[in-house]
């Protein structure tokens, strides 16, 4: 019963049951008995946002980055937070930790460029866009960002080129 990777495994399958109060219990458990794994922390975080614990799931991310700053889901994860919390310096900080330790992930590139766009820093927003649309040329949401990003650069010839690319991959397409 204190078996630490034993409860963090029966935490992480309650939770893919959509069972948050014993993934939860669980998980707890598992950092009682191993407070210094990352993963642990990482998962609670997860449940937490789940279950609307927003303040709880940011408390536990840091933790998880506190413990292992290489772990780029919890960068992630926590940015995400930052982000619709309206705290873009903090989630530009995160995404670019987690995108540092892997490079591919679409979605954190994307996200950045929000991050970037509500900062007004357009050059970085259109750089980060640029690199999603790299990784994945008909993503609409790097398409729009970085559409959004050469238009307030007043570069509207790269503007227009990304929302006809836009158009042609998903012509109703609204954000």
């Amino acid at each position: 019963p204190a078996h630490a990777e034993t409860l963090y495994l029966r935490g992480v399958a309650a939770a893919q049951q959509s069972d948050w109060p014993r993934a939860e219990q669980f998980l707890k458990q598992a950092i009682h008995q191993q407070p210094k794994r990352a993963p642990y922390w990482l998962s609670l975080a997860q449940v937490q946002k789940g279950t609307g614990q927003r303040y709880e799931a940011k408390q536990s991310l840091e933790q998880a980055i506190a413990l292992d700053n290489h772990l780029a889901p919890a960068h992630f994860e926590l940015a995400e937070l930052l982000l619709i919390d309206q705290q873009a310096w903090q989630a530009k900080h995160h995404y670019q930790q987690g995108l540092a330790v892997e490079p591919n992930q679409i979605s954190a590139w994307i996200n950045l460029a929000q991050a970037e766009i509500r900062l007004e820093d357009f050059p970085s927003a259109y750089a980060s866009a640029d690199r999603a649309c790299r990784l994945d040329p008909k993503s609409r949401e790097a398409l729009f960002n970085r559409a959004v990003a050469a238009r307030a650069m007043e570069r509207v010839d790269l503007a227009e080129a990304d929302y006809r690319n836009l158009l042609a991959i998903d012509p109703p397409y609204q954000p």
